[in-house]
């Protein structure tokens, strides 16, 4: 797929705003970890000021008109996060969850206005972000010779610049994706190359801070982006189907683990604890919350036990989130998913949306195993609709300009790339 885009974005004095904007959105998660009162300072300041951007950007959508159904079922999914934390936890968490349910909000507008208009500012915006966070989190690990920021924590507890080891998939899929949308219009192997290189880069670096299923999904995304890379050809939807799928077991058996056992021999085959590090544990704890109160769930102040110590998070974002909000809230994300794939559906699509889309699904399913920023996901999925878009936009021009498919000829409008890759 070829996108297009005016070449006055570029010089647009715009490009700064949303570098910032998307800082605020993705600030380092390492300030929430770090005990001194300056980083304190400066994750509030990261904080109110994201939560003063999302409410312009609300409004900005409202005033415009410019709600779709793909912005519609964010605000549902923020709305019933809302209702459901004001029927089962403190004042104080109310208000937590008001914020991030306005800056998810916020975002996914954000998102949408410049997808639509300024997509090119956006995308290069995202690229020099990212890679910037790349190398930082790189020099968090090398300097600090992977014991961490702070001095003296445990293997497990060491805070580096996004913060936990197992959040270095999360934030390093937003710099393979944002590489995959930068380099696409590319002509040089190399460009084509770079999110590859990326994701062999974080592979290492997942492996220098243990963290086993972050090398894991590194690797599988470096295969997911030299697929990208080589192929040129359309392939069948129904591999994105197929990813759907796959996400939908592997929750079925996060769900059951503790009664079958499903996971145990793999990782003891594998040299991993059997109770995938304690995580079996606290998803039968999150299941028996669930079944208590199924519709608004326990709170977001719930807590989970362990041996010697309570955890506030199941270590799976989706049973996480049905235990505490309930399976209304996590029915609307499953929802939101399932719309995302089924929207383009067709019998062929291009690479790059097959190839989003496999990143996107390797994101949800490395969630299945532990904690997801809601943020992330909605700008991956911000990115899938875009490329869907320009797919049934030239989709829509063929069929209307075309009387019949068999007098179609990929010469008759030389000037629109994009249309005539997507054909092809």
């Amino acid at each position: 797929m070829n996108m297009t885009y005016k070449k006055s974005d570029l010089a647009h004095s715009e490009l700064p705003l949303v570098f910032v904007m998307l800082a605020l959105a993705f600030r380092p998660f390492c300030l929430s970890y770090l005990p001194d009162s300056n980083f304190e300072f400066i994750n509030a300041a990261f904080l109110i000021s994201f939560f003063i951007v999302s409410l312009l950007s609300i409004l900005w959508v409202c005033l415009r008109g410019r709600l779709d159904y793909s912005l519609a079922s964010i605000v549902a999914i923020g709305l019933v996060l809302i209702l459901s934390t004001y029927a089962m936890s403190s004042a104080s968490a109310v208000l937590r969850n008001v914020r991030d349910a306005v800056c998810f909000i916020g975002l996914a507008c954000f998102l949408s206005i410049y997808c639509k208009s300024k997509f090119q500012v956006l995308a290069r915006a995202s690229f020099y972000l990212f890679l910037f966070y790349t190398i930082c989190e790189l020099a968090s690990i090398v300097l600090t010779d992977g014991q961490g920021l702070i001095p003296d924590q445990p293997v497990n507890a060491r805070t580096f610049f996004f913060g936990g080891k197992n959040s270095i998939f999360m934030y390093g899929l937003l710099a393979v994706v944002s590489a995959i949308i930068w380099a696409q219009d590319k002509t040089k192997p190399v460009w084509k190359l770079l999110p590859t290189i990326i994701s062999i880069a974080y592979c290492f670096m997942a492996q220098a801070v243990d963290s086993a299923s972050s090398t894991i999904f590194f690797a599988l995304t470096a295969i997911v982006t030299l697929f990208w890379a080589t192929k040129r050809k359309p392939v069948r939807y129904g591999l994105c189907v197929f990813f759907l799928v796959v996400f939908f077991f592997l929750f079925f058996s996060v769900v059951v683990s503790q009664q079958t056992g499903i996971f145990g021999s793999l990782l003891e085959f594998v040299g991993r604890s059997s109770t995938f590090s304690g995580r079996t544990g606290l998803w039968n704890q999150a299941v028996e919350y669930v079944a208590s109160s199924p519709i608004f769930g326990s709170g977001a102040e719930m807590q989970y036990h362990l041996s010697r110590s309570t955890v506030d998070h199941a270590h799976s974002f989706f049973l996480d989130g049905a235990a505490k909000y309930g399976l209304l809230y996590i029915g609307l994300i499953f929802a939101d998913i399932i719309y995302v794939v089924l929207r383009g559906k067709r019998k062929r699509t291009s690479v790059l949306t097959a190839t989003l889309t496999a990143l996107l699904f390797l994101l949800l399913i490395h969630s299945q195993f532990d904690v997801l920023h809601f943020t992330i996901y909605i700008y991956i999925r911000a990115m899938l609709l875009h490329t869907q878009d320009i797919e049934m936009s030239a989709d829509s021009h063929i069929h209307l300009r075309q009387p019949s498919m068999l007098q179609f000829s990929p010469t008759a409008y030389p000037s629109r790339n994009l249309m005539n890759n997507a054909q092809r």
